[in-house]
């Protein structure tokens, strides 16, 4: 894998079907260096928040989901956006309601198992709790 990729594995404690993996097996690539060099985009944040419309939770909510998640070192705040925001999006009447997206994200999240507070709300404006919540850092 290339220096630029992040791979989370998210394993609760008790997880059913899980596989062993004996770490202690696994060799080290000596053409990888020692030491990870972190740049200054690599910053973590306490309070992390972003936003959209989360239909039918696909991989590419997933990686965005996760990296919001990695750059969050205590609170994660999710905005789904509701009824008002969906107006010029495609075929509306397909999009799940907002009841089963909210639950979806939770569920992703608490999937992850990163221990930090999340909280998943409805927005009903493009900016959501962004412009009013004045201890959020950082909007992935």
């Amino acid at each position: 894998l290339g220096s630029n990729i992040d791979i989370l594995i998210g394993l609760k404690n008790g997880q059913e079907n899980g596989e062993d993996i004996d770490l202690a097996s696994i060799e080290e690539d000596p053409n990888q260096p020692d030491q990870i060099e972190i740049k200054e985009t690599d910053r973590l944040y306490k309070r992390v928040c972003m936003g959209g419309t989360f239909d039918r939770i696909h991989a590419g909510h997933k990686i965005l989901l996760t990296t919001a998640l990695l750059r969050s070192t205590e609170h994660l705040t999710v905005g789904v956006t509701g009824p008002a925001l969906l107006g010029r999006k495609t075929l509306t009447e397909l999009i799940e309601p907002v009841p089963v997206r909210l639950t979806a994200v939770k569920e992703f999240i608490d999937a992850v198992g990163r221990d930090i507070e999340a909280n998943v709300v409805e927005i009903e404006d493009p900016f959501g709790p962004a412009i009013v919540d004045p201890s959020l850092e950082c909007i992935v």
